[in-house]
């Protein structure tokens, strides 16, 4: 024999921890230090400890910081090199040079010391001159042998000729200020003739050459120039340094840091079982409006995802509203967790949009002068026999064609005294005006009066909401008054059209 049980399982997390622990060594110089330690995804922190002083933790995400506190140090030494160990004040001139511009810094080396060095005040003038120009002059005298030819005599006079030597056109120039330079042949002197002697044989005749001797005094003119000779010089001074070798003391602080953490791993036990659901309706009674469906899904299983509305949008959670428009079947979808659905069909039948009212169809006002109120007309009953409140409004009251006399309707206070109008005016004007005539509402007469005064025929030029009837048989009254003349010299009959709207409420 062989028996089979089928039970409904319900979805469920399976749940396993797995144990470990993560170390760190953290140093500093300080007793007091605080470091981050990163975690496996998902894992939670329960425990640290230390081999050195007191430990704290605080976790956020996979980040858990640790505090550590009270530890003992280790102290251990170093040679460490440093360049400025040693150092002195040091002054040095730069130069002589033959300008004034100096580097800003001196690069100083003596072998032990070094390094750069600033300028200190301005260059200093140590010999020379600037340049300079002037004009010099050079004389001097040649004697030189030479042979004359008589040009011309007159009287015992002699006048003769000779060839003038050639001359450099230029003369170097120098002078012990350090002037110089090459300057120009600028002629002979006039004093030529003075010291100039030639011997003629007798008798003298023009053309005859002789021999002799002349000096000429030759000069030369220009420009000369002396160099820049200056020498400048610059000092410099600072502070120079020779390195040398710091024993540096250095105390440690060394936590060695172990976390204990756990990580929690879960699996999804599957869902067979649908969701169910269920609703409420607002209102609940018979309305003319719309109907609020109120829906709860519930699933005991895996829970519940979503509820896909009549009209196909799907709403997250458990819970939804829709609006019902029409009696009628409205069909929601519940999905689970686990991918199961179910479809709940929810019935509106309380929408009742149906207006039955009775009513006179002709209502006849009489107007008899002989009587104490002259104007007299019965109630015009209305009974609402729907299900609903009905919302009770005049469209229209006119005077119209129909009787021996047609009215002009118009407002009580075109004629001040009624009483006292022609016969001609009365069969011309009426101030007909309608309301509701109860006072007060009531279960089975008005829900809500909402025009109580008179609303006279000349004014309704539009739909005009009256008042509102309960349902269910409720009666409501509407009485017509008027204000009319009295002067009647026969009898008339005119017509008035009523017309009344009546609306689901």
């Amino acid at each position: 024999m062989i028996s089979l049980f089928i039970s409904n399982v319900s979805a469920y997390w399976s749940s396993s921890t797995t144990y470990g622990s993560q170390t760190a060594q953290i140093s500093g110089t300080t007793q007091n230090q605080s470091s981050s330690i990163t975690l496996p995804a998902g894992a939670i922190a329960y425990s640290a400890q230390t081999d050195n002083g007191s430990v704290s933790y605080s976790q956020s995400g996979s980040t858990v910081t640790v505090n550590l506190t009270s530890g003992s140090s280790s102290t251990s030494s170093s040679q460490v090199w440093n360049a400025t160990k040693y150092s002195k004040y040091v002054t040095v001139t730069s130069g002589p040079q033959s300008s004034q511009s100096f580097p800003s810094t001196y690069s100083y080396n003596d072998g032990t010391y070094s390094g750069t060095i600033n300028q200190s005040g301005s260059a200093k003038l140590i010999s020379g001159l600037p340049s300079d120009s002037k004009t010099a002059t050079y004389d001097y005298y040649d004697r030189y042998n030479a042979t004359a030819t008589i040009t011309s005599i007159i009287g015992s006079t002699i006048y003769f000729s000779w060839y003038y030597p050639s001359v450099d056109s230029y003369y170097y120039y120098s002078y012990t200020q350090g002037y110089s330079g090459n300057i120009a042949f600028t002629g002979y002197n006039n004093a030529t003739y003075v010291d100039s002697h030639f011997d003629f044989a007798s008798p003298n005749y023009v053309g005859e050459t002789g021999q002799g001797y002349a000096i000429h005094i030759f000069h030369y003119s220009g420009t000369v120039t002396r160099p820049d000779t200056r020498q400048w010089t610059m000092n410099y001074n600072g502070t120079v340094y020779q390195g040398g070798y710091d024993t540096i003391t250095t105390t440690t602080y060394t936590y060695n840091v172990t976390i204990y953490y756990y990580t929690t791993t879960t699996t999804w036990i599957s869902d067979t079982t649908p969701p169910d659901g269920s609703a409420t309706l607002s209102p609940s009674s018979i309305t003319s409006g719309n109907v609020t469906i109120n829906f709860t899904a519930t699933d005991s299983g895996s829970g519940v995802k979503s509820i896909t509305l009549p009209n196909g949008t799907v709403v997250n959670g458990a819970t939804a509203t829709y609006t019902a428009t029409d009696d009628g079947v409205y069909n929601f979808i519940i999905t689970d967790n686990d991918g199961n659905t179910k479809t709940i069909p929810i019935t509106v039948s309380n929408i009742d949009r149906t207006v039955t009212i009775t009513h006179p169809i002709s209502v006849d006002y009489t107007i008899n002068p002989n009587n104490a109120t002259p104007f007299s007309c019965p109630d015009i009953t209305i009974t609402n026999n729907s299900n609903i409140k009905v919302q009770v409004s005049i469209q229209q009251l006119k005077s119209t064609a129909g009787g021996s006399i047609v009215f002009n309707d118009v407002l009580p206070t075109k004629y001040s005294d009624w009483s006292k109008l022609t016969a001609a005016q009365t069969k011309l004007d009426i101030a007909l005006g309608i309301k509701i005539k109860e006072t007060a509402t009531g279960t089975n007469t008005w829900y809500s009066i909402i025009n109580s005064s008179p609303l006279f025929a000349v004014n309704i030029t539009s739909k005009t909401a009256l008042g509102i009837l309960n349902p269910d048989g409720a009666i409501g009254n509407l009485s017509l008054s008027a204000y009319c003349g009295n002067a009647w010299n026969n009898a008339y009959t005119s017509k008035h059209n009523l017309t009344l709207i009546f609306d689901a409420y």
